[in-house]
């Protein structure tokens, strides 16, 4: 780890007076009057515990000023009521004095330190020390910017251990902000960016491992198309802003490069299926699901809300038809798959994801008039109509016998709603679909856009088969123990509604709870954690502040920052955040860098940044098509093998 440069100016000492006693987790100190302590600084004490040379860290909470005067009456007479004038016969006395929380002790020790021990400011890069950052860093650090030390100077990098945030030892990041001032969406965005190339670089640094980590991103769109620019440069990146980065250790920092996007069909295909208008500049992939592939990929019951599932016989109604339009998945394979012949790429793909699965769709199925099969979601619609309005008394289906006009009336009609009249999504009168298949996917990562679908259960649907189809990876036989998946997604209380208990919330609370030592990670931010599920926020062990409103800072699961800490958090900078993590006895407080790619359309630009002079431009037009990482093509060899 190498020898710590320390700063040996001395700025005050512990005092330990009745009411302001040290203890194991913090102490006060006053100041010397010629020394400036401000709140977030990092501190560092020589002190004796047990005869014992200790050396204890803290970051101070808050800076007091106290004078000899004992009321404001007081001081008013001492100045003779004069606001201006300074005619007072003595210099006046008083005390500026802080209050500071222990970060660490070396060696470690669980005793408070003893008043009159010197207390010193923290150089640069000691307060790695203090986190222990210093350990770790090489191997698992994830830098996500700079420690604060006060107002305007930083004392070293800020790194998170990938250990505690992607699975091994405990898992999962959230992000709680205001709209705007909180900047959520560029934090998740530095995140994954820090996250997948601190990976790719350790991965890279120990060849011989016998295996090769590696981290894909999926990054939903839930508000216009900011993320629809990340592989282009931001006109607003300042070589100020580089000059952060530098102090983080990036050189030279980078857009992202192997990066698809998708967003949703248009209604109707002329040729072939084509995305809904993104205003970007480069290709974006179609993706939606028709009946076929609602069933192989096992996502029937999820096109229903949550008022359906509560109805028994809704839900009887879903569990027949979901195995009337099902077969054993080897059946469900046709006659060429069946024989060993090869797919088209994107058949294969889907074959890929689905193979693990038990049923698959059944094209012979005899729900259809005269024995025809029932192929697309309009067939379905029909099929579904004719049994609620028979032309006999009795049905003819066995299996819907039981059930009343009444009830296959309003299955139709939630099945209808859900479909729309206009939406490309799910394909009414098409046999195929375009389906997500992100578990295979190339590329580093992936940027689905959701805030066009006009219905929100249909949104949270797009999510459900995403988290779905990396779940049945994961426990499938594809599933690669060194493979992480990181699914970054704003808004999480729309997605995952606290006391909601739909299939969907319940899908996001088992990856939370579940999923991590599996490596599918999630990357959460909403506005008020309050409102987001319990499990989801109790299982994000790193959570992050940005500017946040007073009333849900004061709710009960933000016990876990301190009182100043949050106090803090209602007035911080737009690049400021506070972080705790497992491995943190105290709160981080971090100067955040901008990033370099665009994250809006109006600051999009192909043209690097002055400073980057020397960076390549960004694909733009010529981004017809997403680029695949080395990781990607070589986990696309070894399943094709």
């Amino acid at each position: 780890n190498g020898t710590v440069e320390q700063d040996t100016r001395a700025i005050g000492r512990i005092g330990c007076p009745v009411g302001q006693e040290a203890n194991v987790d913090e102490f006060y100190f006053w100041v010397a009057e010629d020394q400036l302590v401000e709140q977030t600084q990092v501190v560092r004490v020589e002190t004796l515990m047990g005869g014992e040379a200790v050396v204890l860290f803290g970051v101070v909470e808050q800076v007091f000023r106290r004078s000899a005067i004992s009321s404001m009456q007081m001081e008013v007479a001492a100045h003779d009521g004069d606001p201006v004038a300074n005619d007072l016969l003595v210099d006046p006395v008083g005390v500026t004095y802080a209050k500071a929380r222990v970060i660490n002790a070396f060696p470690p020790k669980l005793a408070p330190p003893i008043e009159g021990s010197s207390v010193y400011v923290c150089g640069f890069r000691e307060a790695e020390h203090a986190y222990q950052m210093d350990e770790y860093a090489n191997e698992y650090g994830i830098c996500l910017g700079l420690i604060r030390n006060g107002g305007e100077s930083t004392a070293g990098r800020a790194y998170l251990d990938r250990r505690f945030l992607l699975g091994d030892q405990s898992g999962h990041l959230n992000v709680n902000g205001a709209a705007g001032s909180g900047t959520k969406s560029s934090f998740l965005t530095l995140a994954t960016y820090q996250t997948i190339n601190a990976v790719r670089a350790h991965t890279e640094a120990t060849p011989g491992s016998g295996h090769r980590a590696q981290v894909k991103a999926i990054i939903f769109n839930v508000k216009g198309f900011d993320l629809f620019h990340l592989d282009r440069w931001s006109t607003k990146f300042t070589e100020a802003d580089l000059q952060t980065w530098r102090d983080m250790g990036v050189a030279s920092p980078n857009i992202f490069r192997s990066i698809a996007y998708y967003a949703p069909e248009t209604s109707r295909r002329s040729g072939g299926p084509m995305a809904t208008n993104t205003e970007r500049v480069g290709y974006v992939k179609p993706y939606s699901w028709s009946l076929k592939d609602t069933i192989n990929f096992d996502l029937f019951d999820m096109l229903f809300s949550e008022d359906a599932r509560a109805n028994d016989n809704l839900v009887t109604m879903m569990s027949i038809l979901h195995h009337r339009l099902s077969v054993d998945r080897t059946k469900s394979l046709s006659l060429e798959e069946r024989l060993g012949g090869t797919p088209d790429p994107g058949r294969a793909a889907r074959r890929q994801v689905t193979d693990t699965m038990e049923r698959g769709f059944n094209t012979r199925n005899e729900l259809g008039k005269e024995e025809a099969a029932v192929l697309t979601f309009q067939n379905l619609l029909d099929y579904i109509e004719s049994k609620a309005q028979p032309d006999t008394k009795d049905l003819d289906d066995d299996s819907l016998r039981s059930m009343s006009n009444q009830t296959i009336q309003a299955f139709w009609r939630r099945l209808r709603r859900v479909l729309g009249s206009d939406s490309g999504l799910l394909r009414r009168d098409d046999i195929d679909g375009s389906p997500l298949t992100l578990a295979t996917m190339q590329e580093d990562v992936a940027v689905i856009d959701i805030q066009s679908i006009r219905d929100p259960h249909v949104r949270r649907f797009v999510i459900a088969s995403v988290l779905k189809q990396l779940v049945d990876w994961k426990q499938g036989t594809h599933g690669d123990k060194y493979e992480t998946f990181l699914v970054v997604i704003d808004e999480l209380n729309q997605y995952a509604p606290r006391d909601a208990s739909d299939a969907i919330t319940k899908l996001f609370e088992y990856v939370a709870s579940q999923m991590r030592s599996r490596g599918i990670i999630l990357f959460g931010a909403q506005q008020q954690g309050s409102s987001v599920s319990d499990k989801v926020i109790e299982n994000s062990q790193t959570r992050v502040l940005g500017r946040s409103g007073g009333q849900e800072l004061a709710n009960s699961i933000w016990r876990g920052f301190s009182e100043d800490d949050r106090r803090l958090a209602l007035r911080l900078a737009p690049d400021e955040k506070v972080i705790v993590a497992p491995n943190f006895r105290e709160a981080l407080h971090v100067k955040v860098p901008r990033p370099p790619w665009a994250m809006r359309r109006e600051e999009a630009t192909d043209t690097p940044p002055a400073c980057l002079a020397d960076a390549a431009r960004a694909p733009g037009v010529d981004a017809g098509k997403a680029t695949p990482s080395a990781e990607g093509k070589r986990k696309a060899q070894s399943l094709e093998m």
